[in-house]
């Protein structure tokens, strides 16, 4: 079985109302959180979940802060890696935040739900700030249709109710399994209320609910999207201490 360690990587900062990333949580109080894209290796395989966004004053889209070296390109110049040799991007779904910075990555496959992108080209109203069509269809997409395995080791599990065509990415560690779920956990209040708690931005609360119990049951270690705790560790699993006897 592959085994894959995971990065995560600051690009910047957002300022978000708590009810919006937890539903009816704190209304009114604001909460900084970092924006997360993941780098996932197993020393031969480079893949990126999630490629960002870029700054914005708070109109079009919401606020969005990114100093010089939060920069994705800068993020992964700092571990070595360089975006061309990256040949696999997973989104967990296509809000502007998340998938920004497709075009450092010219020789990468993208991958999304073909009912995010369905829905991304038209959606209501009241979501049309979260997408920005210059962004997304000057990608060239995968289409996934609810669960599916990538490579050996990194499946998607269709987890919809935050965006119609949300999506957990699940990755393969030698500590069990890890999930990058996108805004279906935004931050680990979430996560670890009883019961799970949705994000306040979602499509269906019903489905989100659900999306929560079902990744439950699958993965037995969850990354937060915007979650401050998530950039604590510089690698998962944590490396562990060798014992000098």
């Amino acid at each position: 079985m592959k085994e894959y360690t995971i990065q995560s990587l600051n690009c910047g900062l957002t300022i978000r109302d708590t009810s919006q990333t937890a539903y009816m949580l704190n209304p009114g109080v604001p909460h900084n959180l970092p924006v997360i894209s993941y780098y996932i290796t197993d020393g031969y395989e480079k893949i990126i979940v999630d490629t960002g966004g870029t700054p914005a004053d708070g109109k079009s889209h919401m606020y969005y802060a990114q100093a010089e070296d939060e920069t994705l390109e800068k993020q992964l110049e700092k571990i070595g890696v360089d975006p061309k040799d990256v040949h696999t991007v997973i989104f967990t779904h296509l809000h502007w935040d998340h998938c920004a910075n497709n075009h450092i990555f010219p020789n990468a496959k993208f991958y999304a739900q073909k009912e995010e992108l369905r829905y991304a080209a038209a959606p209501i109203e009241l979501h049309r700030k979260y997408y920005d069509p210059h962004i997304l269809f000057q990608t060239t997409y995968e289409f996934l249709d609810k669960d599916s395995e990538i490579m050996e080791g990194i499946n998607v599990l269709f987890t919809p109710g935050h965006s119609p065509g949300s999506q957990s990415i699940l990755v393969d560690t030698r500590d069990g399994i890890y999930a990058i779920p996108g805004d279906l956990v935004t931050i680990m209040e979430q996560w670890e209320a009883t019961p799970k708690i949705p994000n306040g931005l979602h499509v269906d609360l019903i489905s989100f609910s659900e999306s929560l119990n079902r990744l439950s049951r699958a993965c037995d270690h969850i990354l937060p999207s915007h979650d401050p705790r998530t950039l604590a560790e510089k690698i998962y699993p944590q490396e562990k201490e060798t014992l000098v006897i």
